[in-house]
């Protein structure tokens, strides 16, 4: 007795894959199919297959020309049955040595300056797969915005602008956290009160690239003391001295040593400011030195104030 069996499924396969029949036969492209089947036992089964093709393709598209360290985003185009065959994996190259198993939304900032070739390459759950690339992301310089604080009086500050990547005719916008501006490349500021103060400096180049620093800066009460932690003895006449500014005192002395512990520096004048020089009068080189404040205050309040400061040339 042959009995036979009816049996049907649905099948799903990449663009360029195949379906081979039993006998012998091969299908690239979708619909429906019959195919037979014999047991060792001599039982037929009559198959009917619906194959369904996918077709795959990607593309992604972003701008042409973007900052560095600036965050933008990639937009992605796929054709594809998702429903019927969904993507597992979304495999991310930058050309600039970064890969990442993302997504479809995917932002990124490049950390160097360059021309770079992005690529995606996508895989599905039954096998499918497809690439492309960007043809060229141009990431041009940003500066970097940097500066120091100096002081000029208890209630003054030297702002002195250290920023890098500078270019023509950049852009400089300082704000004092009391509601004062400048635009000045490095200028002063005098606060009318104590207190904390976020000191904020933006850099815009020509190129539209754009960074900024901020450092929480504290002016402190008449009695106190003001220690700024870098200056620059480069003879600009702008920030050259370790300058040290304080009010009712009744007794102050400063050392300075350099890294090995070798005084460099002592005085028990704090007008006379460190011009940095050695003892002999030698330029010092660039670096950080430690000092040792100790002061009295009138009413006879003692403190001894220790750290370091930054010599910059």
């Amino acid at each position: 007795m042959n009995l036979k069996h009816s049996l049907s499924k649905n099948l799903n396969i990449c663009d360029g894959d195949s379906l081979i029949l039993g006998n012998g036969q091969t299908h690239f492209n979708s619909g429906i199919y019959i195919d037979s089947l014999v047991s060792n036992k001599g039982c037929d089964s009559i198959v009917t297959i619906s194959l369904d093709v996918l077709p795959m393709s990607l593309s992604i598209t972003a701008i042409d020309t973007v900052c560095r360290d600036e965050d933008f985003q990639f937009s992605v185009q796929l054709n594809h049955d998702t429903l019927k065959d969904p993507i597992v994996n979304w495999y991310w190259e930058f050309g600039d040595g970064i890969q990442i198993q993302g997504g479809p939304l995917m932002n990124y900032a490049y950390s160097s300056s360059g021309s770079f070739i992005p690529s995606l390459t996508v895989y599905s759950s039954i096998g499918c797969s497809a690439s492309t690339f960007w043809s060229n992301i141009n990431v041009i310089e940003s500066p970097i915005a940097d500066f120091s604080v100096g002081g000029i009086d208890i209630r003054t500050l030297q702002l002195l602008n250290l920023s890098q990547n500078l270019t023509s005719n950049s852009i400089y916008s300082w704000s004092f956290g009391d509601g004062s501006f400048s635009t000045e490349f490095s200028p002063s500021h005098m606060y009318s009160t104590s207190g904390f103060y976020d000191v904020v400096l933006e850099v815009l180049n020509t190129n539209g690239c754009s960074n900024s620093l901020q450092l929480l800066i504290e002016i402190p009460e008449d009695q106190l003391l003001y220690i700024p932690n870098s200056f620059t003895p480069n003879g600009d006449q702008l920030n050259d001295e370790f300058t040290v500014v304080g009010s009712g005192l009744e007794f102050y002395q400063i050392q300075v040593y350099d890294r090995w512990g070798g005084l460099i520096y002592e005085s028990l004048d704090i007008n006379s400011p460190w011009d940095g020089t050695s003892v002999n009068g030698a330029d010092m080189n660039k670096g950080t030195y430690m000092f040792i404040i100790q002061i009295q205050y009138n009413g006879g309040l003692i403190k001894r104030y220790q750290g370091t400061v930054n010599l910059l040339r």
